[in-house]
């Protein structure tokens, strides 16, 4: 099953509401230039809105690692996403589980990135775990995102992912998880309800697609 993350809302209120309607993450950006930046009093307000199964995400933007440390423990995160400059060995530097996020803009800087943060000693596991953010030219290149999400669990994100995207996304990429924000908004870091309730049937429905396709192709021949 491919994980939801809705990333950058900004009420409690949403928060759990995009749980109901089949959010599997929800992130918080703790980045003081997005639209979507929240205090950490905010976000401990979300904690408590939404269930203790379903993680909470921090996004961090070249943070020092203590600082970052001392928002996971107040805020009761779940996770750091580290989406600036940051080293791979900076992810050590926390506790928990904290992963990169890259942005790419053409095929060359998403290899690039993936050579840079993937370590290939713990490749397939929830360790190695990364988000590419497909922007510009390459906003819809699932062919460049499934290539380097069969290296480790990818979430996939998309500064351009529609409804009709999602499909042929899940089908070509197969990622881990896939990153939501913009697509399932009515301003920025403000729930649309009707747009992530249709996002997420689209989902399951290209999961159950990617099954039946899977179990088809296990299928002995008809004697």
């Amino acid at each position: 099953m491919t994980l939801l993350k809705v990333t950058g809302l900004t009420d409690p209120a949403d928060a759990a509401r995009a749980v109901a309607l089949g959010a599997d993450m929800i992130a918080c950006v703790f980045y003081s230039r997005s639209p979507r930046y929240i205090t950490t009093a905010r976000a401990w307000e979300i904690r408590q809105a939404i269930p203790a199964r379903i993680p909470l995400i921090g996004i961090f933007v070249d943070t020092p690692a203590p600082l970052i440390q001392r928002v996971i423990d107040q805020c009761q995160l779940d996770g750091a996403q580290l989406f600036g400059g940051e080293a791979r060995d900076e992810l050590a530097a926390l506790r928990g589980w904290s992963f990169k996020g890259v942005a790419a803009r053409s095929v060359e800087e998403a290899q690039v990135a993936a050579d840079l943060y993937l370590d290939r000693k713990t490749r397939r596991t929830l360790r190695a775990a990364w988000l590419l953010h497909l922007r510009g030219a390459i906003a819809r290149r699932w062919d460049v995102a499934g290539d380097l999400a069969a290296r480790a669990p990818m979430l996939l994100a998309s500064d351009r992912l529609r409804l009709e995207d999602v499909a042929p996304a899940i089908r070509r990429v197969k990622p881990w998880g896939l990153d939501v924000w913009r697509s399932i908004e009515r301003a920025p870091g403000v729930l649309d309800a009707d747009r992530l309730a249709a996002l997420a049937s689209s989902l399951r429905d290209a999961d159950d697609g990617e099954r039946r396709s899977s179990e088809d192709a296990k299928a002995p021949p008809p004697s």
